[in-house]
């Protein structure tokens, strides 16, 4: 078995010797060339992550912020991997009281994941997410305070806001471009391109944040002719200031969790900060992290109509079967029936259902459904917007509605919604999205917040199969929840994080 030394110096990771197999690893670039035609045309082409590094005969480069992947894609090809360097140690514990007036305000998840990580992202959601966003500066604050005897350095866009940072944040100085530093303070706040002139002395930072990391610094390409990879393109890793940090300097960035980043950016970020991303929807709380697995059902005899509400009406909503089998599962899960669910399905079969008590959510399609549903469950809560459209619901349905309007849906270990009703409803470990609609369920933002990292939500997702338009709705559902990287083949592992939430 050959073997492949991976060693650090500063942010550079460097790979001897160079595999080729790792020319696979790979995003997608963007350039502009001449054209007779349009006089100039964006094209398209791969990018490599990982390159022959010609200052090192035989050897490669990228960022450390791959090396976990580097790492198991070469024991994947079959090569021995060994380590020359050490991780950053864990950091202290933060201080006590770093929140002036509300203790439940200070982000001690935030905290302990800079404390337990070396490198990643921090998103959190601003102005355009929620009306009471989370403040980058009080982010910003708390990790200044929390490590009091280390030096931290905080990177932005420009002068402007460096001085803005400084003002606000405690003991810390700004420095601008081509400044002498006649002693080196503990919290430095300087834009980028005072630190690439070298006025910041990279190697004795303990903590780098990175405030906005796509605008301190190109993430574009460069087009030259250095070898670094597939073609021209170049991610200029060996200009980045960044990579002159030591490799004990712990390094993260700070970005709005409604900024979108093309792939391009993603996979560059993840060259630098690596995998480990935390998301902070409002101060003293996190984002759960949503766990997919399928619930396969068969529409033997399903309406060939092509009328997409005559199909959602006998197929969705009216289905006996399809219902009956959503509601014991949601019984089941719920009463914590082992061997009910193993019944159910091969899916289910695959988990350890080891805990009663857990609290599940419906989300029906219309309120036709959620009667439909309430039919096979009727101890269950129901949900609905808080004004509905009752023109075309039965008698029944009306007294129905008035009914269940004068209780209270958070009460109930099951409780059945409609999208509008949602919002209305409490905290929930498992949600059936027994919708069936071309896209994922839109979840309020109230049912993903959590206290506790080993708290996910765990989103079942119902596959329907036996009828050619909603076979196709379920694989664009499956494909959208692939492309937001959550997975939705291991429904044991899922399972085990919401058996072990605390």
């Amino acid at each position: 078995m050959s073997t492949v030394i991976l060693d650090r110096h500063n942010q550079h990771l460097y790979i001897h010797p160079y595999v080729p197999e790792l020319e696979h690893l790979r995003t997608t670039g963007f350039g502009m060339e001449n054209d007779d035609t349009y006089g100039s045309v964006i094209t398209r082409h791969a990018v490599r992550l990982v390159h022959p590094d010609p200052e090192n005969a035989g050897g490669g480069i990228t960022g450390p912020g791959l090396e976990p992947l580097i790492e198991e894609f070469l024991w994947e090809q079959g090569y021995e991997v060994k380590r020359t360097h050490s991780p950053p140690g864990r950091l202290p514990r933060p201080q006590s009281g770093i929140a002036d007036e509300d203790q439940d305000s200070t982000d001690r998840r935030m905290l302990g994941f800079i404390s337990k990580h070396e490198r990643g992202i921090i998103r959190y959601f601003d102005e355009r997410m929620r009306p009471s966003p989370v403040s980058p500066v009080q982010l910003l604050r708390q990790i200044i305070l929390a490590w009091p005897r280390l030096r931290i350095l905080i990177l932005c866009t420009g002068q402007e806001t460096a001085h803005q940072l400084g003002r606000i944040l405690p003991a810390a100085e700004v420095i601008r471009p081509h400044t002498s530093m006649a002693r080196c303070p503990r919290v430095v706040v300087c834009p980028y391109s005072a630190a690439a002139c070298g006025c910041v002395d990279a190697k004795t930072i303990d903590i780098c944040i990175v405030f906005q990391p796509t605008e301190c610094f190109s993430l574009r390409p460069t087009f030259s002719s250095h070898p670094l990879s597939l073609g021209q393109a170049v991610v200029p890793l060996r200009n980045l200031w960044l990579a002159q940090l030591g490799e004990q300097t712990r390094l993260f960035g700070l970005l709005p969790a409604s900024y979108p980043l093309t792939i391009q950016q993603r996979d560059i970020l993840l060259m630098l900060f690596g995998e480990k991303v935390l998301t902070i929807p409002r101060h003293g709380m996190l984002q759960r992290q949503i766990e997919v697995m399928s619930f396969e059902h068969q529409h033997p005899s399903c309406s060939r109509s092509r009328d997409v509400l005559e199909t959602k009406r006998h197929c969705i909503w009216k289905c006996k079967s399809r219902n009956g089998r959503i509601a014991k599962l949601a019984q089941a899960i719920s009463d914590g029936s082992i061997h009910q669910l193993r019944d159910l399905g091969p899916e289910i079969q695959s988990v350890q259902w080891t805990r009663a008590g857990l609290r599940v959510g419906i989300l029906a399609d219309s309120v036709e459904h959620a009667y439909a549903l309430s039919l096979k469950l009727p101890q269950a809560s129901v949900s609905l917007h808080s004004s509905v459209n009752d023109v075309s619901l039965s008698e029944k349905q009306v007294q129905w509605i008035t009914d269940i309007q004068e209780r209270s849906p958070s009460d109930s270990q099951i409780v059945i919604a409609t999208r509008g009703g949602l919002g209305r409803i409490e905290r929930r470990d498992v949600l059936i999205d027994a919708t069936g609609s071309p896209g994922p369920p839109a979840i309020p933002d109230r049912l993903l917040e959590t206290r506790s990292v080993r708290d996910p939500l765990l989103l079942i997702d119902i596959d329907d199969q036996g009828n050619d338009l909603l076979e196709s709705w379920s694989r664009r559902r499956q494909a959208y929840h692939s492309r937001q990287a959550v997975d939705s083949t291991s429904p044991a592992e899922a399972l085990k994080l919401v058996m072990e939430a605390e």
